[in-house]
């Protein structure tokens, strides 16, 4: 399975390179025994297993690349990493999937991927930035970082499906996997020192995980609870991190939310009211997002908690520990909630103490979206107010 991981500015928040998490989890969610190759803009490498494919990984994330190379190159130089002697077992299904920004020849690319599915090898082009007008469902546009994470579950899921058809027990009679593991990393995405607002901190955990928690948030209407993270630069920083657990304005992040609780529960295109887990269609939505890498809260009255895996007994456990928890409860569809988010474009300009930070703010329209699709707000003194966007 080569992978190829071409890193684009925009999708590196600073220094993170928080695009390699996607591909972390298509290592992951390989079948167990699966051959990895992971190719860069200079060579390859060959890894037998998914923990030396990780170590690779790790390798890749430590260079700056042009972001020059484009897709047909790359894609010239999987086959050649699938074709190398030492390289993939000629046995099993064969799939490259390409992580770039740039494609020079359309129509060579569309038919070198029809060439490889003839010969029986699936591809997926990731193109960063989108900017793909084409008919080939195999590219496929990723505008930004949360476009890429939810076009690569479909990929993680795939791959689940694939392992529980391969996988054998130990008599080699076929079995079921059903064990699945979440993003969410104790210690690193749960908020410390909430002792209150559990609804407000799990939804602000997972949001931080995706990239969609605001460093700024204040409320148009409704309730007042507002934060700024950028009075703590340190937080700022751990936000970019993605690390939740270091952040020292938790408990303010966490009562934001919490007040938003009611929205949420009234939502139907997110939440499921009162579900029992033990339930088949319950289960299959949290399945789902597990097999997507997802990981899913859960809270009935003033308690909440977040599904982060599946174990080997079918039990559902939480916060990243082995702890199983079971009974009725309204259940946020994590997948369905990030392509929400990810339909709407929003620009901010922060305005502080009268003065405006910008006069203008001038941004790269997301390929497929009209200027009505973007929706652009200002903090004045006196609250919120809509800004008018001009193509």
């Amino acid at each position: 399975m080569p992978v190829y991981t071409e890193e684009e500015k925009k999708f590196d928040q600073g220094s993170t390179k928080r695009w390699a998490s996607s591909v972390e989890g298509l290592i992951d969610s390989a079948n167990k025994g699966t051959e990895i190759v992971l190719v860069d803009d200079t060579n390859y490498g060959y890894a037998k297993d998914t923990e030396s494919a990780k170590n690779s990984l790790g390798l890749m994330m430590s260079k700056e690349y042009s972001g020059t190379t484009d897709a047909e190159t790359m894609l010239a130089r999987c086959e050649e990493a699938l074709n190398a002697e030492e390289s993939i077992s000629t046995n099993g299904n064969k799939v490259i999937t390409l992580f770039v920004q740039k494609i020079t020849d359309k129509t060579a690319l569309e038919e070198k991927i029809e060439e490889l599915n003839n010969k029986g090898i699936a591809v997926y082009v990731m193109l960063l930035g989108g900017g793909y007008e084409g008919s080939r469902e195999e590219i496929i546009n990723c505008e930004t970082e949360l476009n890429l994470r939810l076009n690569v579950s479909e990929l993680y899921g795939a791959f689940n499906n694939i392992s529980q058809v391969m996988s054998l027990s130990e008599n080699g009679e076929s079995r079921a996997v059903t064990e699945y593991l979440s993003n969410f990393r104790a210690g690193k995405h749960d908020f410390a020192n909430v002792t209150a607002n559990q609804f407000g901190a799990s939804i602000a955990s997972v949001l931080n995980i995706y990239g969609c928690l605001p460093a700024i948030a204040s409320k148009i209407k409704g309730n007042t609870k507002s934060y700024n993270l950028f009075t703590e630069p340190d937080d700022v920083y751990n936000l970019t991190q993605g690390n939740a657990h270091e952040v020292k304005q938790s408990n303010a992040i966490a009562e934001y939310y919490q007040e938003m609780l009611g929205q949420y529960t009234n939502d139907s295109n997110i939440t499921i009211k009162n579900a029992d887990l033990s339930k088949y269609d319950v289960q299959q939505v949290i399945d789902k997002n597990l097999q997507y890498r997802f990981p899913v809260v859960v809270y009935k009255d003033n308690t909440a908690s977040i599904i982060t895996s599946k174990n080997s007994q079918g039990s559902y456990c939480i916060n990243g520990t082995s702890s199983a928890i079971s009974g009725t409860y309204n259940i946020i569809d994590t997948y369905s909630y990030l392509l929400s988010i990810a339909n709407k474009t929003n620009i901010v300009n922060y305005v502080a103490e009268g003065e405006n930070l910008y006069d203008n703010i001038r941004f790269t329209k997301p390929y497929g979206y009209d200027k009505n699709d973007v929706e652009v707000y200002q903090k004045l003194d006196s609250g919120w107010s809509k800004t008018n966007v001009v193509e």
